[in-house]
């Protein structure tokens, strides 16, 4: 036990010593003087943080990780879930998902309303649509492309009833269609083109397939893919009330006039790409599909939706392929 103890010392010795340490840790210098406050140097207590730094630092989570959606322009938040992905031949989503966006709606006491699109319960089924607000007298008027979208009103300003029209696409967001502008480069083929967006996108004017008379519109976008938003939709919107003043023989009173309003939907029936691939889009309330020959279904008011992927030319031979999904 003696030897030990004895052994002990002498290596402690040995490794503190200058010659030792500056073996093992490289040169280092030895000062002279006493106290506890070092002179030419900073003690080791100070570097101690660095070993907690890395513990103490919690990265940031990434913009969309539980599928949520923040415009940097006005705040709206939005979620949205991709239920089923059938894969393909073609950069044509074939997808079944649904969205919901955080939007107040007071509601009055005289009649409940909901101006969403929904579909999957409280979700919108997210397809692409354009939307507008309209009078539900009047409605939204049957040459909408061609005579142009902006409400006649009596009693109300415009901009009281009225927000635009909302050009709605999965995975681009939300778009407000504007008057395009005569100097505006647009697509040598189609047309006339009647309104623009933002994103360079186009419009022009095509029949309506069902739901509501009149004209639909076609939107191009920058990469060469076609929207056909033809396929009409309504639901009740907020009834508006608005006190105005009225001349009854030169005594002047005020009345409340109210206006009962519709939010229309012109939701999208084909999606084309360039090389003539396309997804379709079929409503009225029971499955959903999807794909070439990929089908996907689900209880909505989006009923089918069928992708056509021609095969390219090298793949002529082989003919096409399909894959099949049902959701129940």
């Amino acid at each position: 036990m003696h030897f030990l103890k004895c052994l002990a010392l002498l290596l402690v010795a040995l490794f503190s010593s200058p010659a030792v340490l500056a073996q093992v840790q490289g040169p280092i210098s030895i000062g002279e003087g006493g106290g506890d406050a070092p002179s030419d140097g900073i003690p080791t207590w100070v570097e101690y943080s660095k070993q907690l730094d890395a513990t103490q630092r919690i990265s940031a989570l990434e913009n969309g990780f539980s599928g949520e959606s923040v415009s940097l322009s006005n705040g709206a938040t939005s979620f949205s879930v991709i239920d089923i992905d059938v894969p393909g031949n073609s950069n044509l989503p074939v997808q079944l998902a649904r969205r919901i966006a955080i939007e107040l709606q007071p509601q009055d006491e005289i009649q409940a309303y909901d101006s969403l699109l929904h579909g999957a319960g409280n979700w919108d089924v997210d397809v692409p649509y354009m939307a507008a607000t309209y009078p539900s007298a009047t409605g939204w008027n049957e040459q909408r492309c061609s005579g142009g979208s902006v409400p006649t009103l009596a009693y109300f300003h415009r901009s009281e009833v009225w927000q635009g029209v909302a050009i709605h696409v999965p995975g681009r967001g939300d778009l407000t269609a504007l008057g395009l502008d005569p100097q505006v480069p647009v697509p040598s083929s189609g047309g006339p083109y009647r309104l623009a967006t933002t994103e360079r996108d186009v419009l022009d004017c095509i029949p309506m397939k069902s739901g509501l008379p009149g004209e639909g519109f076609r939107m191009t976008t920058a990469s060469g893919l076609r929207y056909y938003f033809d396929v009409g939709g309504s639901r009740p919107a907020s009834k508006l009330a608005k006190l105005i003043g009225v001349d009854v023989y030169a005594d002047f009173s005020s009345i409340m006039v109210y206006l009962e309003r519709n939010r229309y939907y012109l939701l999208a029936s084909k999606v084309e790409d360039r090389f003539g691939n396309t997804v379709q889009f079929q409503y009225d309330g029971s499955v959903i599909r999807r794909g070439s020959g990929r089908t996907t279904g689900a209880r909505s008011r989006l009923r089918t939706v069928v992708a056509d992927c021609p095969p390219q030319p090298a793949m002529a031979a082989l003919g096409s392929t399909s894959t099949t999904h049902q959701a129940t």
